[in-house]
């Protein structure tokens, strides 16, 4: 039980610190919770031990972060400037098989509150749906789930959205 959330901390040479919060993904409060003073939040919210180190985002993204499991992921700048992020999975589940990939969308927040997360996990989910049921007359797999995400994410929710597998 928990709002589990990867906090990954890019340092100084372009490699990231991963750490784990085990509720930090409720509300995205380790927006401003992390801070040069407190760089774990506040009463530790982020274990100050490392999971891993010398991880290229490549490698969070590919290797610890679960589109199923995790509510959040945050990246963390030198400077302490922390970007939120709702991953969103939208691969298939065929049978006992779990398949495909998902992608990192900026939270946005307004008066210090993140706005518009429920909106975006449906808007995925009603995506993946009408794909899924029409897929058996344009054979919908988790590729063709990946390409058509890698294409609308981007123009309904900006360019910065994260693709831990994004082709060429």
């Amino acid at each position: 039980m928990g709002h589990r959330a990867l906090v990954a901390y890019e340092q100084p040479d372009g490699t990231y610190t991963l750490h784990y919060s085990q509720w930090g993904a409720l509300g995205f409060r380790l927006v401003e919770a992390i801070t040069e003073a407190t760089p774990f939040g506040p009463q530790e919210a982020v274990e100050p031990a490392p999971r891993e180190t010398g991880l290229s985002l490549a490698d969070i993204l590919t290797e610890y972060l679960d589109f199923l499991a995790h509510e959040a992921c945050y990246l963390v700048s030198p400077d302490f400037k922390v970007t939120a992020y709702l991953p969103v999975w939208f691969g298939l589940e065929t049978g006992d098989e779990v398949v495909g990939n998902g992608a990192l969308i900026p939270v946005v927040f307004r008066d210090g509150e993140p706005v518009d997360v429920g909106y975006v996990e449906g808007w995925v989910d009603g995506a993946k749906a009408c794909l899924c049921a029409h897929s058996e007359e344009c054979e919908f797999t988790a590729e063709t789930s990946q390409t058509f995400f890698e294409a609308a994410l981007p123009e309904w929710f900006g360019e910065n959205c994260i693709f831990p597998q994004k082709r060429a």
